[in-house]
């Protein structure tokens, strides 16, 4: 709290749930009241390589990739790099819309 940043994780279990924009929904949900709320000034999170629906998600309410932690993650036999990405107060307050909602289409 006092260093005023955290993290947090976000998954869709069921299949036939993604690519419906819940996910964004409640990331910029969840960005809104991190930012506007509890007043912090910056959210980080990670995220499988693989996913490169959750990447583009998460970049489209303003997440930038900070970096890739290499074969970092062992799961059946195979080696998965992890990106780390985050967003700032300020790049929020620019894509938002005076109602708090990000202004970039799904």
């Amino acid at each position: 709290w006092q260093a005023r940043h955290c993290s947090f994780f976000i998954g869709i279990g069921r299949a036939d749930d993604r690519g419906k924009g819940y996910g964004t929904d409640a990331v910029r949900t969840m960005l809104r009241f991190i930012f506007m709320e509890m007043n912090l000034n910056c959210v980080r999170l990670e995220v499988m390589a693989y996913n490169t629906d959750g990447i583009r998600a998460y970049e489209r309410v303003g997440f930038r990739q900070d970096g890739r932690l290499r074969a970092f993650v062992y799961r059946d036999g195979v080696y998965y790099d992890i990106i780390t990405m985050s967003i700032l107060r300020e790049e929020w307050e620019m894509i938002t819309s005076p109602s708090g909602t990000a202004d970039t289409a799904e």
